[in-house]
């Protein structure tokens, strides 16, 4: 197995089933080796070595085969003594960070995307606001500086007046294109803190800023290829709807092709969503290269898809949610201080630029650390990672 990195939580080998560990503050390995397992076996012992149940033994005996001068079962058959409700042995998976270590039920990815914020606010939110306010003042002043020249141009207060009215109708679309190529950098960021948090850890936020920096050229690469892609889909699409209409096709085909087409082109952009989706934990946590981490985070999510689709659409939803209670307040604001002074919509503009930091930077956060766990649970279900986070969590504390 080569050599564990001081950032990824590793790829598993192929005779182990677990990854590289992830190295600790103290500079002890967090993931360690699997006591047992081969070829992908995790957590079973092989035959006939040491930690073999008796079933498993040669010459033990059979299941629930009496030994001589032994009952043939024990003083707990088939439950708990004296009606004691549930199982006896029963202990609830280890929770030493944001999630039980076990792999997670709906209401869990929620509550541990809000555990990853209170666990961590100074990066999840103090670090991703400082980024989100540059991106905004820099999209901003842009709308600005191109709406003030137009109106200089024409050299009308009305014309002045509309372009006001522009300017704070485009500052929105001008923020969402450069937070397109700012929220690679913010997520991979923001998957390393998540990370941490799950086993118990805060991480200082130059260490998350050094880990996800040195992944900056591989994450734009991801989010510029997934944009490619929908744009290519959407642009073959909307050609071919051209050029029926412009063939004066029946208006029958060309309804039910635009029909059809949509919902395949949403079913499109839903699948490349799905099988993309782990890539960005892959390449920041695993240290991976951008080819290996398109295949480790490909071949993580297929068998999940329906699973990953339905979590991180729900998500969405509350991140949309989430956005209108911020945003229609502060477009009320924003809309009564335009009626005023120019300098009355300078303050306008102001409003609405606050409120786009204040909107990106909780759903950044809270997207992000879902993401993070969904690549978290898919490991421990199919990798037994529960087992390498439980043990790393032990040593980080100090047990």
């Amino acid at each position: 197995m080569t050599t564990p990195s001081d950032n990824g939580w590793g790829q598993p080998s192929p005779d182990s089933g677990y990854g590289q560990p992830l190295f600790g503050k103290n500079g002890e390995p967090l993931y360690g080796q699997p006591q047992y397992g081969q070829q992908g076996q995790q957590g079973q012992p092989p035959y006939g070595q040491p930690g073999q149940t008796p079933y498993e033994q040669p010459n033990a005996p059979g299941y629930g085969e009496p030994q001589y001068g032994q009952p043939r079962y024990g003083h707990n058959q088939y439950g708990p003594p004296h009606g004691t409700p549930g199982f006896q042995n029963f202990t609830p998976a280890a929770k030493p960070g944001i999630i039980p270590l076990r792999p997670l039920r709906l209401g869990e990815f929620l509550d541990g995307a809000f555990g990853a914020i209170r666990s961590n606010p100074r990066v999840m939110i103090g670090l991703t606001a400082v980024i989100v306010a540059v991106t905004v003042a820099l999209a901003t002043t842009l709308i600005a500086v191109g709406a003030t020249q137009v109106a200089k141009h024409f050299g009308s207060d009305d014309v002045a007046e509309s372009m006001a009215f522009i300017q704070i109708q485009a500052s929105p679309y001008a923020v969402g294109l450069l937070m397109s190529f700012v929220l690679p950098l913010m997520t991979g960021m923001l998957i390393v803190s998540v990370s941490r948090s799950v086993i118990g850890e805060k991480t200082p936020i130059a260490t998350v800023w050094a880990l996800a920096w040195r992944k900056l050229g591989p994450l734009l690469a991801l989010s510029f290829l997934i944009f490619a892609g929908v744009i290519v889909a959407l642009g073959a699409y909307v050609a071919a709807l051209i050029a029926l209409v412009q063939r004066e096709a029946n208006v029958a085909i060309v309804v039910v092709f635009a029909i059809v087409g949509g919902l395949g082109l949403l079913v499109f952009y839903a699948w490349v969503l799905v099988r993309t989706l782990l890539i960005a934990p892959v390449l920041v946590l695993e240290d991976a290269t951008f080819g290996a981490a398109i295949k480790r985070g490909w071949a993580l999510s297929r068998g999940s898809f329906w699973r990953l689709l339905g979590i991180y659409v729900l998500t969405q939803i509350i991140v949309s949610i989430v956005s209108s209670i911020i945003v229609f307040p502060i477009s009320v604001i924003a809309g009564i201080a335009m009626m005023g002074s120019p300098t009355q919509t300078f303050w306008s503009v102001g409003i609405f630029a606050l409120g786009n930091v204040v909107t990106y930077t909780v759903t950044t956060a809270f997207s992000s650390s879902v993401v993070a766990l969904l690549y978290v649970d898919v490991r421990m279900r199919r990798e037994g990672l529960d087992v390498e986070l439980t043990a790393a969590a032990a040593r980080s504390q100090g047990n």
